[in-house]
């Protein structure tokens, strides 16, 4: 999948509340992930990623709750 010049904002799952990629190939260019929430406390409101691979092309990912990634995603923090 791939995601261009989007927002993924105030989104709620009970984990990844942005977006989950299990196995496949996610690429978010110029994409903003924000204010997104996991409601379990457990994974990522904005992305998880427990399989695949995700990159981040001048994409933004902040503000989620309670953390902005979980799982391998280079170039997201927190």
């Amino acid at each position: 999948m791939t995601v261009r010049d989007s927002n993924i904002n105030d989104n709620m799952a009970g984990d990844g509340g942005g977006i989950v990629n299990l196995s496949g190939i996610v690429n978010l260019i110029r994409t903003y992930v924000r204010s997104n929430a996991a409601t379990d406390g457990v994974g990522a409101g904005g992305i998880l990623r427990t399989g695949g691979t995700i990159s981040l092309n001048s994409s933004r990912v902040r503000g989620n709750v309670p953390t902005n990634c979980a799982g391998t995603v280079p170039g997201c923090t927190g």
